[in-house]
């Protein structure tokens, strides 16, 4: 019984480890709509900030309409995240990525940003 648990842990263990290093692989933004649902790391090219209502769009690749990706902070993150990165405006044209959840909105993937961990700039 103590052979089947210690094994039944170190699944479990390399399970987790698996799963947590698939969800730090970059992945291009161009490829974003093939990780609807997964949790993962997509870089791209900064190319429009848009503020609306509720916080600020980071469009990557291209302005909307035709960005490949769009990368959500909320209002309630946004002074976090500007501390830690500064003003998104001085990012244009540079390399940033977003981690978290890839889901759609209007047919476009997006991933919400919730904190300074889940942004990087190249």
């Amino acid at each position: 019984m103590r052979t089947l648990l210690k094994l039944s842990f170190i699944l479990l263990t390399f399970t987790f480890i698996g799963n947590t290093a698939a969800s730090q692989e970059s992945i291009n933004s161009s490829n974003a709509l093939d990780y609807v649902g997964q949790n993962v790391n997509i870089c791209g090219a900064l190319a429009q900030i848009k503020d609306f209502k509720k916080g600020i769009y980071l469009n990557i690749d291209r302005d909307y309409p035709n960005q490949t990706i769009t990368f959500v902070i909320w209002d309630n993150n946004l002074e976090r995240i500007e501390k830690e990165w500064g003003s998104f405006r001085s990012l244009k044209s540079k390399t940033v990525c977003a981690s978290g959840k890839v889901n759609t909105y209007k047919g476009k993937p997006r991933i919400s940003i919730n904190s300074s961990y889940d942004f990087t700039v190249k």
